[in-house]
């Protein structure tokens, strides 16, 4: 009976390890703000991280983001892939930045949303927007404050003053699972995901390619961004918003302490099948 029970209990240990386990795992993302002046093409961040389930930490924030201003008037199709079908360009956003001041806090746990807020810029730093009448130069509230004026305005000439930063702000909900995470946003009722309504992005790269604009910001001294106006008081430049949210999960590794529980459970588990083989 003793015995049984035993089996049972470390059984029931390894199956609760799944369930209980503090996680961190990979993750891809796809953010979309919705670009009511460029359709059907939007402005999309693709990407990847890591999220700690505990520590709500999201680290190794990368991937591109495309410049509805560019290409033909064809949307992106998830199903071909980056200019499978689309020819628009993307931006390359590999630097999440570390947390400074309170004015330079780029990656946030927010209770009330029940999230993260996770920011990917182009550039080294994250001078982005003006701050020639205050403001933290990169933030989207700070970009609405501005006009979504470049860095370094009025300084002339646009094309060398300008750094040409660009970066992508997410959402992580707390609640992201191995099943990923699905949210969207209605601008018009104020409707959906408060946290997606927080997340945005800028972009003042030079564009080279088709629909061509100057360096310093795709309209004159304005560079494209996407704000929700229940969050900032605005929508974007060219009156982008935040629409959808799709995670999905890549790889989810368990803690070192599961691997430790779940081998101490085999090892009672062994221990009891010998006891028993010896006694038979």
């Amino acid at each position: 009976m003793k015995k049984t029970l035993l089996v049972s209990g470390v059984l029931a240990l390894i199956a609760g390890i799944q369930t209980a386990q503090a996680a961190v795992g990979t993750y891809n993302i796809t953010t979309t703000w919705y670009e009511p002046d460029t359709q059907p093409r939007d402005s999309i961040f693709i990407g990847s991280f890591t999220f700690d389930d505990v520590t709500h930490s999201v680290t190794n924030l990368q991937g591109l983001l495309s410049e509805s201003m560019s290409g033909d008037q064809v949307a992106y199709n998830p199903a071909t892939g980056i200019n499978g079908t689309d020819n628009m360009n993307w931006v390359s956003l590999t630097n999440q930045l570390a947390n400074g001041d309170a004015t330079h806090t780029y990656t946030w746990h927010d209770a009330t949303l029940g999230g993260t807020l996770a920011t990917v810029f182009k550039n080294t730093n994250s001078l982005t927007f003006t701050t020639l009448t205050g403001g933290d130069g990169w933030s989207p509230q700070a970009g609405v404050d501005v006009g979504g004026v470049y860095a370094g305005y009025p300084k002339k000439p646009q094309a060398t003053v300008n750094p040409q930063n660009a970066y992508a702000m997410i959402f992580v909900p707390d609640n992201l699972t191995a099943a990923g995470s699905t949210l969207s946003w209605d601008e018009a009722t104020g409707s959906g995901s408060l946290g997606l309504a927080h997340t945005a992005y800028a972009d003042f790269l030079e564009l080279v390619g088709s629909g061509g604009y100057d360096a310093g910001g795709m309209m004159g001294a304005v560079g494209m961004t996407a704000t929700s106006a229940w969050v900032y008081g605005a929508v974007g430049t060219m009156s982008g918003v935040p629409f959808s949210q799709v995670i999905t999960a890549a790889a989810v590794v368990p803690e070192p302490e599961s691997y430790a529980l779940m081998l101490a459970g085999l090892g009672l588990l062994g221990l009891a099948s010998r006891r028993q083989r010896k006694s038979c």
